[in-house]
């Protein structure tokens, strides 16, 4: 007769299943995310090459583009300041949005604290009784 498995080797055993396809999933995810960062870099710098910036953009993306810009472009031209400009304006933009949703509700901030707070402990409630079982082994 196969011996029987207690809770705690079930959860061991999905975390061990599962382990790898995180790690995957998150090599898979990083590359993209920094290629969509240098695109976007390139984007303000293309609409600025006509003397200004004419779309809005992500406050990462001017700042990816004031990184990478060009020597050239930095010595020679004005995109520098006006990168500059457009990252200010940017975010005055989003402290705008942000101050009246701020106000709102105090307790709208703390929410996703509490939902890490949350996964932490069943983690920690799933991952201990699991330790747990192989140490007595």
């Amino acid at each position: 007769m196969a011996p029987r498995r207690t809770p705690a080797k079930h959860c061991l055993a999905a975390v061990v299943r599962l382990a790898p396809l995180v790690i995957v999933a998150g090599a898979l995810w990083l590359p993209s995310s920094a290629s969509a960062a240098v695109d976007c870099a390139h984007s303000v710098v293309q609409d600025w090459s006509d003397g200004r910036i004419d779309n809005q953009y992500p406050i990462a993306c001017y700042r990816r583009a004031l990184k990478d810009l060009p020597e050239d472009l930095r010595v020679y031209g004005s995109a520098e300041s006006d990168i500059r400009r457009a990252l200010a304006s940017a975010t005055n933009r989003k402290a705008a949005a942000a101050a009246p949703a701020a106000s709102e509700s105090v307790h709208t901030a703390s929410t996703p604290w509490l939902w890490w707070l949350a996964i932490g402990a069943t983690v920690f409630g799933i991952a201990m009784p699991a330790a747990g079982a192989l140490l007595r082994r």
